[in-house]
């Protein structure tokens, strides 16, 4: 059995602890703004903006991170394993009021979120011998985000913007939607998911909807990631050399806007208008199976936000391949007095794995695109000469 002074080359032991604060509120947060130039009768008037709130104070946000790097086998392979913990209190959100305040929200400081996870990053020397040299490296993370403190009386959660919820146990990027339940094979309309409750309010159970508004939202996933990460590999054979880098995404959704907003059906007059080619699976007589309704004049809602539109979002990119060869190696090069003749081929982007069609897969951190453009694919021819 070979020592361990011969198997573990290096071993440290890392640990820190901190606290920051920030304000992400923009300018002056805590102060009251008002409107002018509502006037009435001719008199000056003005109205209120926003709320102040001079109670509001930063966010405070502690981290804990332990750690361990190491190296086996004569540091031909290396690595590092950390955990990290971020506990964030006093968050500064928007916090709702009834429509009869007359103002939607106001600035404070509300509940507070857990960020954990555990990154992972190895390299290691697959095989070397006189004319090839082959290495690999990983990173991977696992990340959770969950609300772990609200107001009182906000204990049950509320609604944010860009159709997500607030909740206790759940992710601040939690989705919160209406359930599309298809279009009904019989008059071609959409359907919606709404729960079925007793006289005590709890629920027995669901049945659909064509009205939109009478569904129930729910929790559908989250727009975060629960794993991330990149492969990378380098191979090099009598001066040729090969290298690959990738990066990924797995466990979360995506809703599709710009799809959606497609999806129009040349509803409220829209006729004209740019369209997805899958209108085309539209309904059309009694008995069609679909998920595509019929081509309605007035609106059905069919393109509103809903699990239609919300799509998995793991994806598996190659970032770049590039291939090069040193051209100094033939002695008719080397006789022209040139050190180096590096030719290369470099394809930027040149595939991604993804099960959704048109959809650029690394949106931003709230999972809604935008009509961002996917990105481009470059294949780049270099020659690069040393004297």
């Amino acid at each position: 059995m070979a020592s361990t002074s011969n198997i573990i080359n290096t071993l440290k032991l890392r640990a820190s602890y901190g606290t920051t604060g920030q304000q992400n509120l923009g300018y002056f947060p805590y102060m009251a703004t008002y409107s002018t130039g509502w006037n009435i009768l001719g008199s000056l008037g003005s109205i209120v903006n926003t709320l102040g709130n001079n109670n509001l104070t930063w966010e405070n946000q502690a981290s804990l991170d332990l750690g361990i790097d190491f190296g086996l086998f004569s540091n031909k392979i290396t690595g590092a394993i950390t955990y990290y913990n971020r506990k964030s209190v006093d968050l500064l959100m928007s916090r709702p009021l009834p429509i009869s305040a007359g103002i939607t929200s106001y600035n404070d400081n509300i509940g507070e979120v857990k960020n954990n996870g555990l990154e992972i990053e190895m390299k290691g020397l697959l095989y070397q011998s006189k004319d090839i040299t082959w290495d690999l490296g990983v990173n991977f993370t696992y990340q959770r985000n969950k609300v772990t403190a609200l107001p009182e009386e906000q204990k049950n959660g509320f609604n944010a913007g860009d159709y997500k919820r607030i909740q206790v146990g759940e992710s601040i990027y939690s989705w919160y939607l209406w359930d599309f339940a298809g279009v009904d094979p019989a008059d071609g309309k959409p359907m919606w998911y709404k729960d079925v409750v007793d006289g005590q309010g709890v629920v027995t159970g669901r049945e659909t909807t064509k009205t939109y508004s009478s569904g129930t939202r729910y929790l559908v996933g989250d727009a975060l990631p629960k794993f991330m990460g990149g492969i990378s590999t380098n191979f090099n054979w009598k001066g040729i050399s090969l290298n690959i880098i990738s990066s990924f995404a797995l466990g979360h959704k995506i809703l599709d806007t710009d799809k959606s907003g497609l999806m129009h059906l040349f509803s409220s007059d829209r006729t004209g208008n740019q369209a997805s080619v899958d209108a085309l699976r539209r309904w059309q007589k009694p008995g069609d199976i679909t998920d595509v309704p019929y081509l309605a004049g007035g609106t059905m809602n069919f393109n509103s936000a809903s699990t239609r539109w919300l799509v998995n979002g793991d994806y598996l990119r190659i970032r770049s391949i590039a291939i090069g060869y040193d051209l100094a190696n033939f002695k008719t090069i080397k006789n022209l007095g040139i050190s180096s003749c590096k030719v290369s081929l470099n394809a930027d982007n040149p595939f991604t794995i993804f099960g959704h069609e048109g959809l650029d897969p690394e949106q931003g951190l709230g999972g809604i695109t935008s009509n961002t453009s996917s990105s481009m694919k470059v294949l780049t021819l270099g020659l690069n000469i040393e004297f």
